[in-house]
C-alpha cells in the first residue's frame, strides 16, 4: 500500500508516494514553479553570517559563555559508556550491565583511530551552540563498513536549498568566512536525509556512488527548514545579551575617561588681599600674584590629598564682602561620585539573569546567586539538586547524538545488543564517596 505525503520548501511543494515497507519516495509529483539549481545555499540569517556573529557575542559575555560550557559539559557527562540490557536470574527484570571496549577489538580500534571522544566533544559542542551538527562518514570502497567518521565544523556549513526531486538538502557546503553566499570557493560534501534508515542510505550511496556523506543531525525544528532555532539564541534576537555586553563596555570608558576629582576648592580674592595687605596690590606684580595663587592652591591640595590627610582639619578665616556679610575665605566643596552607588550593576545583573533563564541553567551552577534570594550563591545541595535537573533535562538531546553511534554500529556489524549512552555525573556528598560524585547512564 502507498500513501501520499506532502513536502514543503520555499514557494514549491512536492507530494511523494511513499512505499510502506520502506518508507522512500516511489513516485514524486512537482508543484509550483520553483526552479531548482545546483550550488545555491540556504543563507544562515540576513546575511548569511548567523553563527559567526552569534559566537562573538557570547565570547563577550561571562554568563552566557559560563552558561554554556556548563551545557556542554553536562551533556558529556562521564563520555560515551556502552552497556547491554541483561535479564537478571534473581529478580528477571532487565539490568544495565556495563560492557568495555577493550573487550570488543574492533570498536575500540575505530575509537582509538577517529578519536572519538574528541568527535564526541566537539560535535555535542556544535549542538549546544547551534542544535545542529554535520559529522561527515567515509565508507570503505565496497561500502560494507564506516571507516572514518570526522567532526566538519557546524559554523562553516550551510545548507543547499532542497531539491525538489528528492525533498532535501543534497549537499552541504563548507567555508570558514561567509562573507556572501557564493559557494565558488566552499569544499562541498554530498548529504543524507537524516530521517532515512541505514539500508536506504547504503541505497543511496550505491547508486550516487558516494564513499563520503554528511548525516545532519539536529534538535527538534519547530517551523524551521534548514537550521534550528534554539529557543535560548532568544537572549541574541530580543536584546538581552547586547545589553549586557554593553555595560562592561560603558564602565570601561567611564572609568577611563572620568575625571576624579573629590573637592572643589574655593579662594576669595580678599584672602590675599587680607593675608599680604597693601603689598597685594601695591608691591606684587601680576606674575608674583599668580605664583602666589598656585602655592597656595598647591599646599591646600596637598593638605587634603593621600591617606594622611583622613580625619585632617584646615584653617580658614571669615572675611565680610561688600554688603558686610561674613564669607569663607576658603571654602572646600566636596564633589559627588556619581560612581560610588554602583551605577548600572542591576541593569547587569537582571541581563545576566534572563540569559541564564534562557538557557535554562541554574545560576548556583555558576557561582551566581539565586534572583531575588541571598547574595550566597547557594549551598551544596541546591547546586548537586540543580545539576541532577539540568542532568535529566538531556534525554532528547543524547538521543540526538547517539543517531550516529547507532547508524554505525549498524552499518558495521557491531554486537546489536551492544546500547551506548552518555553516562551522567552524579554529584554526591564527601561522606559516601570521597571524590564527591558517583555515575549513572
Amino acid at each position: 500500500m502507498k500513501q501520499t505525503h506532502g513536502v514543503y520548501f520555499g514557494k514549491a511543494s512536492v507530494s511523494l508516494m511513499v512505499d510502506e515497507r520502506h518508507q522512500k519516495p516511489t513516485k514524486i509529483i512537482h508543484k509550483g514553479d520553483t526552479e531548482f539549481k545546483r550550488g545555491v545555499i540556504a543563507p544562515w540569517g540576513d546575511d548569511n553570517r548567523y553563527p559567526h556573529k552569534f559566537m562573538d557575542a557570547i565570547r563577550l559575555n561571562g554568563a552566557a559563555s559560563g552558561g554554556l560550557s556548563l551545557l556542554k559539559s553536562a551533556h558529556y557527562g562521564n563520555g560515551l559508556t556502552f552497556y547491554k540490557n541483561q535479564k537478571s536470574e534473581t529478580t528477571g527484570k532487565r539490568e544495565k550491565v556495563i560492557e568495555y571496549k577493550e573487550d570488543h577489538p574492533e570498536i575500540q580500534a575505530f575509537f582509538k583511530r577517529n578519536k572519538m571522544n574528541t568527535f564526541f566533544t566537539e560535535t555535542i559542542s556544535d549542538l549546544e551552540s547551534y542544535g545542529i551538527g554535520f559529522p561527515s562518514l567515509i565508507l570503505s570502497k565496497d561500502y560494507k563498513k564506516v571507516l572514518r567518521i570526522r567532526r566538519q565544523k557546524t559554523a562553516w556549513g550551510r545548507r543547499e536549498l532542497m531539491n525538489p526531486s528528492s525533498g532535501f538538502s543534497e549537499m552541504v557546503y563548507f567555508k570558514s568566512q561567509w562573507d556572501d553566499d557564493d559557494t565558488k570557493d566552499a569544499a562541498k560534501i554530498h548529504s543524507v536525509d537524516p530521517m532515512w534508515c541505514y539500508e536506504e542510505i547504503l541505497e543511496y550511496c550505491q547508486r550516487k556512488r558516494l564513499h563520503e556523506f554528511v548525516l545532519p543531525v539536529h534538535y527538534t525544528m519547530t517551523d524551521e527548514a534548514y537550521y534550528p532555532k534554539l529557543t535560548w539564541h532568544a537572549i541574541f534576537n530580543n536584546g538581552w545579551l547586547e545589553v549586557s555586553n554593553s555595560i562592561p563596555m560603558y564602565k570601561k570608558h567611564l572609568f577611563k575617561n572620568q575625571v576624579n576629582i573629590k573637592f572643589l576648592v574655593h579662594v576669595s580674592e580678599a584672602y590675599f588681599e587680607g593675608q599680604y595687605g597693601d603689598d597685594w596690590t601695591d608691591k606684587f606684580d601680576v606674575d608674583q600674584r599668580n605664583k602666589i595663587r598656585e602655592e597656595t592652591l598647591k599646599a591646600i591640595d596637598d593638605h587634603l590629598s593621600g591617606n594622611e590627610s583622613s580625619g585632617r582639619s584646615m584653617y580658614s578665616r571669615k572675611l565680610k564682602d561688600d554688603d558686610g556679610k561674613w564669607v569663607n575665605a576658603i571654602e572646600i566643596e566636596p564633589i559627588d561620585n556619581k560612581m560610588k552607588d554602583g551605577s548600572y550593576l542591576p541593569d547587569a545583573s537582571a541581563a545576566n539573569t534572563e540569559i541564564l533563564f534562557a538557557m535554562m541553567v541554574d545560576a548556583s551552577l555558576i557561582g551566581a546567586g539565586v534572583p531575588g534570594g541571598s547574595m550566597g550563591s547557594g549551598s551544596g545541595s541546591d547546586k548537586r539538586v540543580a545539576f541532577d535537573i539540568l542532568s535529566a533535562l538531556f534525554k532528547t538531546k543524547r538521543d540526538t547524538t547517539l543517531q550516529i553511534w547507532d547508524l554505525i554500529k549498524e552499518w558495521n556489524g557491531w554486537d546489536p545488543e551492544l546500547q551506548a549512552g552518555f553516562e551522567n555525573v552524579k554529584l554526591t556528598t564527601l561522606d559516601k564517596n570521597p571524590n564527591g560524585k558517583q555515575s549513572g547512564i
